[in-house]
């Protein structure tokens, strides 16, 4: 069967990233049920989990639960599933956690107890466009002024909700990085909005890319990545809570952003 074009770059672009969005995956070991910590997540956001070239998860998060996992006795299971879907999991109890760069708001703080982990204090987004954008337009209000452009951006995550509250009917929403990069380079939404770890990554890919930053106010700044856990489970959150604040004090949070976010332009 002959592969259109558009076929082939999707499956270049996907290559490229590392990132099977269409696919749910996951990394479930042998394990006793009973000693098992089931972790929700979405592996479509480098660098804090994707799927690499052998099939399996990897980032800071994957490599951060698994070290809270050890902490607590537990065997980490891992979901592999939509971004917008953790949270709801997790109070449903379908789920004992979720880690995904997670941001901590208050909308979500309602539904469940988030731990803090790692990030926190970002002062900026990046808006991501290419050379067909005009000079004119390259800034987020000058883009939301014409009404008409659509701004990509990741279902569930913080620069939804910041682009949303701006204008909702220019919010442009994709389940994946890999979706966003593919609509923005071919011109189908005017720009995307990314934090700046995750631009990182996508530069690192796509370096024909440019970018601007755009400035947070006080109040649209994130709290940081939280662990999402069920309200209701006590026990469990103060076992990650104690797990955290050891690893963050052994320096091990540090080490792994060493690791993991060693491009990070802020």
């Amino acid at each position: 069967m002959t592969m259109s074009w558009k076929s082939i770059a999707w499956i270049l672009l996907l290559g490229a990233l590392g990132i099977g969005f269409y696919m749910r995956r996951r990394q479930i070991p042998t394990v006793d049920k009973a000693n098992a910590l089931t972790v929700g997540t979405n592996a479509t956001y480098p660098p804090y989990e994707s799927v690499n070239t052998d099939g399996n998860l990897e980032g800071f998060d994957i490599d951060f639960i698994k070290k809270v996992g050890e902490r607590i006795g537990k065997n980490v299971v891992i979901e592999d599933m939509g971004f917008d879907a953790l949270v709801l999991a997790t109070q449903q109890g379908k789920i004992d956690c979720a880690i995904a760069g997670i941001s901590i708001t208050p909308e979500k703080l309602q539904a469940v107890d988030m731990i803090h982990y790692q990030g926190g204090g970002a002062k900026h987004f990046v808006l991501v466009f290419t050379d067909a954008l005009p000079k004119e337009l390259r800034s987020l209000d000058a883009i939301l002024a014409k009404r008409d452009l659509p701004v990509a951006v990741q279902i569930g995550t913080i620069t939804e909700k910041f682009v949303r509250d701006k204008n909702q009917e220019q919010a442009r929403i994709f389940e994946s990085v890999s979706e966003i990069v593919m609509d923005v380079t071919h011109n189908k939404s005017s720009a995307a909005v990314f934090e700046s770890h995750i631009f990182a990554e996508v530069a690192q890919k796509f370096p024909k890319l440019k970018h601007v930053k755009i400035e947070l106010k006080p109040n649209e700044q994130s709290k940081g990545n939280g662990i999402c856990v069920n309200k209701k489970n006590k026990t469990l959150h103060a076992n990650i809570k104690k797990a955290v604040e050891e690893l963050k004090k052994e320096g091990i949070v540090k080490a792994l952003e060493q690791k993991w976010f060693a491009g990070d332009e802020e």
